[in-house]
């Protein structure tokens, strides 16, 4: 969406003409209003900075609100889809240059960067970490929970389709469709799935696997032989009903987990505290950014967090900083 909005924004007739002599990238809207960095950063945290916000979220955020400006008089559906899409762009953005500049221009932040040059620690992989811990992780949770009520009605629709299939094998005398049982007759009509190209993919190889269905008298004493090899390996294969058990069981065992490191380790407790969910993951970034997180940064990391989530009801002390790292009382 942001590269889109990029594209559209620049490539519009009506986006206004920079002034005379104005050098550099034009915002509209922009009253010469870039955000000025304090003298105290770090050389490290200023180019930070700079990428993330001068080159960066600024002129996203700019070009996203010419966007609503260009839209919002015209009633035309387009028109209206366009400006809920800059409209929510531009919210998203407005929340990562509130972030950024609290990081940049906060009086607390100020002590941290001191205390990370005291440290040897390098402020650019500090504020990495910390900017990239800040996230929804709600959000996070709720797919894990879909992703378990899923998994738990994938089980009970195996459990049934294999029961309705055993009780397929009690009429005698009724012939039923061999692909109710046979997992090769199966495989073997069943379509090669899209991304399946070259030589060795399913479509070519398939009846070297499952072999010739109904050619067990074709070909030469060779092939008939591996035809009969085949045979006798398919007829001990477990039947379809035995293998949607061994789905349903796998279902029931399953528990999700999220891909990411940082959004698993702030979803580790059922206990949901923004705070700690924050510091979990901050440590996983900072560890993936090479900081390493010592008793001596803890009061660092305790002002950062109180600056990224910017709540009056929050303040975080080096002791909370360790309850969330789950290490013993008098461990610093």
């Amino acid at each position: 969406m942001r590269e889109r909005e990029f594209r559209r924004a620049q490539a519009d007739p009506r986006k206004p003409v920079p002034p005379a002599g104005w050098r550099g990238p034009f915002l509209p809207g922009c009253s010469g209003g870039r955000l000025e960095l304090p003298d105290y950063l770090p050389e490290s945290a200023r180019r930070f900075f700079d990428s993330k916000l001068r080159d960066g979220f600024e002129q996203a955020l700019e070009l996203a609100r010419h966007r609503i400006r260009v839209h919002r008089p015209v009633a035309d559906s387009v028109d209206q889809r366009e400006l809920e899409c800059a409209a929510e762009l531009a919210a998203h953005l407005e929340r990562e240059v509130a972030l950024l500049t609290r990081l940049a221009r906060d009086a607390r932040m100020q002590g941290v960067y001191t205390h990370l040059l005291s440290e040897g620690v390098n402020a650019a992989d500090f504020l990495r970490a910390a900017w990239a811990a800040a996230r929804d992780y709600g959000e996070a949770s709720q797919e894990l929970r879909a992703a378990k009520r899923l998994a738990g009605e994938i089980a009970s629709l195996a459990d049934q389709l294999s029961s309705l299939l055993q009780q397929a094998n009690l009429p005698p005398g009724v012939l039923l469709p061999r692909e109710f049982f046979d997992v090769r007759a199966l495989l073997y009509r069943a379509t090669p799935a899209a991304h399946a190209r070259g030589r060795f993919a399913w479509g070519g190889s398939r009846l070297a696997l499952l072999g010739n269905v109904g050619a067990e008298g074709a070909g030469n004493t060779e092939q008939r032989a591996e035809w009969e090899h085949l045979e006798r390996l398919w007829r001990d294969a477990p039947e379809l009903s035995a293998l949607l058990t061994v789905l349903a069981g796998a279902a029931r065992q399953f528990t999700p987990a999220h891909q990411d490191n940082a959004v698993a380790a702030a979803d580790r407790s059922r206990k949901k505290n923004p705070r700690a969910a924050y510091l979990r993951a901050l440590f996983v970034l900072l560890s993936a950014n090479g900081v390493s997180v010592g008793c001596r940064l803890y009061q660092a990391i305790a002002d950062t967090t109180d600056v990224v989530l910017n709540d009056p009801d929050v303040s975080t002390s080096a002791d909370d900083v360790r309850k969330a790292m789950r290490l013993p009382e008098g461990s610093c």
